[in-house]
């Protein structure tokens, strides 16, 4: 097999070839979730973590009439100080089981009991905590944060959705690297 070459038989080389999908990348990314896990955004002016409380509105204007199944809505916000801080909350929601997926292909390869259950409780997160993240930002919130929670929701979509399908190295590694880049994207943008 060439250098910077994957495939399902061997997971091992999956983002560790030291190019695209290489180690940098996954360096990259648990220095991002230690940026994501820190919460600088606060409105008591830094003087150490405001605890932030988002409100959840259940579908159908709060009525218990809403079926179960309906996502609930959550109030849009302008303010960029907390959506960061509340996008951060629902992006750690995401990237910590990826991680955890991420770093079981690398030790064991596709096809082990541990890395498919893994997969299975990525996606199950990403899409709990997707329709609420996009629904976060507000009409006149910052174009960037607004695009940054966008890129990051989509590309975490695609990339759940295929590791929860189970699906094969090369399906999988040009989702992670974009994956990757907007993980970067948004931390550049809400660096809480």
């Amino acid at each position: 097999m060439r250098r910077g070459r994957s495939s399902a038989r061997n997971a091992k080389g999956l983002w560790n070839t030291g190019q695209r999908h290489g180690r940098g990348c996954a360096s990259a990314m648990l220095a991002a979730v230690a940026v994501l896990g820190v919460s600088a955004c606060t409105e008591r002016g830094g003087r150490g973590p405001a605890t932030v409380v988002q409100t959840v509105v259940p579908a159908g204007g709060g009525t218990s009439s809403a079926p179960a199944s309906a996502p609930p809505s959550v109030s849009p916000i302008n303010d960029r100080a907390k959506l960061c801080s509340r996008a951060s909350g629902r992006a750690r929601e995401i990237y910590n089981p990826s991680q955890t997926y991420w770093n079981l292909v690398l030790q064991s390869g596709f096809g082990d009991a541990q890395v498919n259950e893994a997969a299975d409780k990525f996606r199950e997160a990403a899409a709990k905590a997707l329709p609420l993240l996009r629904a976060l930002p507000g009409p006149e919130a910052p174009k960037d944060v607004v695009e940054a929670v966008k890129n990051f929701a989509d590309t975490a979509d695609k990339f759940s959705e295929a590791a929860g399908a189970h699906s094969t190295a090369d399906e999988i590694n040009p989702l992670a690297n974009d994956f990757g880049h907007a993980v970067d994207d948004f931390t550049k943008v809400c660096p809480n």
